[in-house]
C-alpha cells in the first residue's frame, strides 16, 4: 500500500525536530567538559592554598628609637632600627680606651759558659800546641812531661796573675782566670825552641807583652819572640 506524500512531509518533520531537540540538552555539558578537560591550571590553581604571610608591626611614629622592640624576632634588620638614630656622631666618651701594650718580658740572664780544660802534649823538642787559646776560667793541662817541665815568663804574664814552675816529669794542671797572655818553656829544652804560649780571653795588649819581650828577653829566651808573632787575637 503506497503512502501518501503529504503523510511522509509530516513524518520526516517530526524526526528532524526529536534530533534539535536532543542536541540541545546536551551541548552545555559537553562544552563544560570540554572547558575542563583543556584548563587544567585553572583547577590546580583553584586548589592550592593561599600563602598568608605573618603581620609585620609597623614601628610606632611616637617613639622611633624603640621601633626595633616592637619587631617580631625573626632575624631580620629592619631599616627603622638601622635609622633610628640617623645621624650618630660619636663623642669622646664612646670611644673604648686602648688597652696598654704588654710590658717586654724580661730577659732570662745569658747562661755562664762551661768550662773545658784543654790538653797540651809534651812531644820529644816541642809542645804540641805551641800555641792554645782558652776561654777565663778554663784549665790546661800538660801531659806525657816525662823529661819536661813548664815554666812561666814572670815579667810578661798578666798583671795579677800566678807564676808557675813544675817538676822535671810532672804532668801539671792549671786554671788560668785572668785574660791575658801567658809564655812559658820547658828549661831543659828551650835551646831546641820548645817554648809555647796560652792566649786567655781577648787581650788587648799583644803590642806590649811584643815589647817587652823584645827588651828583656835574651839567649834562647828570644825563641818566645817567634812565637808571640804567630799570636791571633780572637775577634
Amino acid at each position: 500500500m503506497m503512502m501518501r506524500p503529504c503523510f511522509k512531509s509530516v513524518l520526516l518533520l517530526l524526526v528532524v525536530t526529536l534530533g534539535a531537540c536532543s542536541d540541545s540538552d546536551t551541548g552545555p555539558d559537553k562544552s563544560a567538559q570540554s572547558t575542563a578537560a583543556t584548563s587544567p591550571e585553572k583547577d590546580t590553581a583553584a586548589a592550592a592554598p593561599e600563602k598568608i604571610s605573618a603581620p609585620v608591626a609597623p614601628a610606632s611614629s611616637e617613639d622611633t628609637g624603640k621601633a626595633a622592640a616592637t619587631l617580631p624576632d625573626n632575624g631580620v634588620v629592619y631599616q627603622e632600627a638601622i635609622y633610628a638614630n640617623w645621624p650618630y656622631t660619636e663623642t669622646a666618651e664612646d670611644i673604648p680606651a686602648a688597652e696598654p701594650a704588654p710590658e717586654p718580658a724580661e730577659q732570662a740572664p745569658a747562661a755562664p759558659v762551661a768550662s773545658k780544660t784543654h790538653t797540651i802534649n809534651a812531644e820529644a823538642r816541642v809542645f804540641n800546641p805551641e800555641i792554645i787559646y782558652i776561654n777565663p776560667g778554663d784549665t790546661v793541662q800538660w801531659v806525657n812531661m816525662t823529661s819536661h817541665n813548664s815554666v812561666s815568663v814572670d815579667n810578661l804574664l798578666p798583671e795579677g796573675a800566678t807564676p808557675w814552675q813544675s817538676k822535671l816529669g810532672e804532668n801539671l794542671k792549671l786554671k788560668l782566670d785572668i785574660e791575658g797572655i801567658y809564655p812559658y818553656v820547658c828549661v831543659p829544652h828551650i835551646g831546641f825552641g820548645m817554648v809555647g804560649v796560652i792566649v786567655v780571653g781577648k787581650p788587648d795588649n799583644l803590642d806590649q807583652v811584643m815589647a817587652d819581650a823584645t827588651g828583656t828577653l835574651e839567649g834562647p829566651y828570644r825563641r818566645l819572640i817567634g812565637k808571640l808573632k804567630k799570636v791571633t787575637i780572637p775577634q
